[in-house]
């Protein structure tokens, strides 16, 4: 048992001012489980982000073109002949057989079907299939508020060239009875604001998939770099600029807040007692 939780009142969430400007930047949460109602502070969250002019999120709202759509699918999810499957042991096949996941995915599309596969163990299908993310940029659509990606396919591909390997995926599936108690632990350490700290066995399943290093370069590094770019290129044109991008990039090694605040923004972690927020659209 972890014990009882501490009050919450401090989400992964700053507010960003320069030049009499202000933005917001939510870390999120990338799977689901979670509902933005749910977490601390949520309606000084919603007020924001339905006040803002530009709202950035790490796809922007997916592909909407569909010759790009299909770019990003031939290049990040399909293994031409099931190559990538092909290569698992039989022991690590089966498992993808018993539980439906495609056979013509890539290592990097599988780590991905493997951590939903998980969450819908953890916390119900439903729950699992709508990120908080995704939430961010429903209320951005229905608002009318400009929305754009972060991501491209350039920093996407180096990702899947990098990052997830064939031993990855056989490592994840051997310690896979290891990740809905993970899942649920980080689920709470995210909704009261806590660091996910590594806990011995606990986090296996969450910390086997890639070296620190890989991780540190090609998923916060690189893609950090670029979208402090993009942010500062956008602040010139817009006064509220909401960001929602996975909370590591904000406290972790490489980090938003760190590369901004050299460039001269003052940032500071939003802390507040909110009660509970009724709905995402009121």
């Amino acid at each position: 048992s972890c014990g009882p939780l501490f009050p919450a009142n401090k989400p992964f969430f700053w507010k960003v001012e320069k030049d009499e400007k202000t933005s917001y930047f939510l870390g999120t949460y990338h799977l689901g489980g979670i509902s933005l109602d749910e977490l601390p502070c949520s309606e000084t969250i919603l007020t924001k982000l339905k006040n803002s002019d530009l709202v950035l999120t790490e796809l922007g709202g997916g592909v909407q073109d569909t010759q790009q759509n299909e770019e990003w699918e031939q290049t990040l999810y399909l293994s031409p002949n099931n190559e990538d499957f092909n290569r698992l042991s039989p022991e690590s096949q089966r498992f993808l057989e018993q539980n439906r996941v495609r056979k013509n995915l890539t290592y990097y599309i599988l780590g991905k079907a493997l951590a939903l596969l998980c969450y819908e163990k953890a916390v119900g299908k439903e729950k699992a299939s709508i990120s908080v993310d995704e939430q961010v940029e429903f209320v951005a659509t229905h608002f009318n508020i400009s929305l754009q990606a972060l991501d491209t396919l350039k920093l996407k591909k180096s990702m899947k060239q990098h990052i997830t390997t064939k031993e990855d995926i056989e490592n994840t599936i051997k310690s896979f009875h290891l990740c809905t108690q993970s899942v649920q632990y980080n689920i709470a350490s995210y909704k009261r604001g806590d660091r996910f700290t590594a806990v011995k066995g606990l986090n296996k399943w969450l910390h086997n998939r890639y070296s620190t290093s890989e991780y540190n370069k090609w998923v916060l590094k690189n893609r950090n770099e670029k979208w402090a770019m993009q942010f500062k290129k956008a602040y010139k044109n817009h006064d509220h600029i909401f960001i929602a991008a996975g909370t590591f990039h904000f406290i972790g090694p490489f980090n938003l807040i760190d590369m901004l605040r050299r460039d001269g923004f003052d940032i500071e972690r939003i802390s507040c007692q909110d009660s509970f927020h009724n709905g995402i659209f009121d």
